[in-house]
């Protein structure tokens, strides 16, 4: 499985790349999370590429937005916290999101490899 981070798909569409289309070849092994989608379409500013959005997300496998993930959240905030590591707490959901579905993160964001156990790569 794997969960790509909101900042790939805002990386591709700057690049011009429609990341649906990017892909496509890996569909079968993708997954996501609320937050994945609330980061990306909160940036989206013509109407017809947000709808565009919305619905490939509707038809990704997700990882529910449960107690058990913000508990695991939470008890990953407390533990970076006491390492003199802060994160942002929508990074400790999406981590906890990675964890409970044993993904692979594509991400360039270097919060993820500071947190135990999560597979980050910054390509497909």
């Amino acid at each position: 499985m794997i969960l790509i981070d909101s900042c790939m798909y805002i990386d591709w569409m700057k690049q011009g790349i429609n990341p649906v289309e990017r892909l496509a070849p890996r569909h079968a092994e993708l997954i996501s999370c609320g937050i994945i989608h609330l980061e990306v379409i909160r940036g989206i500013t013509k109407t017809v590429v947000k709808e565009y959005l919305i619905k490939y997300f509707d038809i990704l496998p997700q990882v529910p937005l449960s107690n058990g993930i913000l508990q695991s959240a939470t008890e990953l905030a407390w533990e970076s916290d006491r390492k003199g590591i802060v994160l942002p707490s929508t990074d400790l959901i999406i981590a906890a999101c990675v964890l409970k579905a044993g993904a692979t993160m594509i991400t360039r964001d270097q919060h993820f490899s500071r947190i135990p156990g999560i597979r980050v790569s910054d390509d497909l």
